[in-house]
């Protein structure tokens, strides 16, 4: 498809994520120092919803481009821009790499309340 070419589906759905992008956007910011960071990644799994949502019934492969984007968009929100070099989304993890990665955060979270 050329870019020129956008046709109203097209349109439909570049306007259905602009409103995702702002329920993400507000999700995001909508965060405090007082979240756990389990209420961190409920916040952000909501977030990816609903760019999920905007964008309807798709093929699977189309859902990780979205849900790597959305959850991109989150943690410039959130935390500011990660270095993609070295940063991966959750969705391009395996259920292994993505519980450790969390468990990461857990324990640094545990850690910095008990010395608050």
């Amino acid at each position: 498809m050329k870019t020129n070419d956008f046709n109203d589906d097209v349109r439909n759905g570049a306007i259905a994520a602009l409103d995702a992008m702002k329920i993400i956007e507000q999700i995001a910011e909508s965060g405090n120092s007082a979240w756990t960071i389990d209420q961190c990644f409920k916040a952000e799994n909501i977030a990816v919803n609903s760019a999920l949502l905007a964008a309807g019934d798709i093929p699977e492969r189309a859902k990780g481009v979205i849900t790597a984007m959305a959850q991109y968009i989150y943690m410039c929100n959130s935390a500011g821009m990660p270095n993609l070099e070295q940063w991966r989304p959750e969705s391009a993890m395996t259920p292994e790499e993505k519980t450790a990665y969390r468990q990461t955060f857990i324990e640094a979270d545990d850690q910095l309340r008990v010395t608050a």
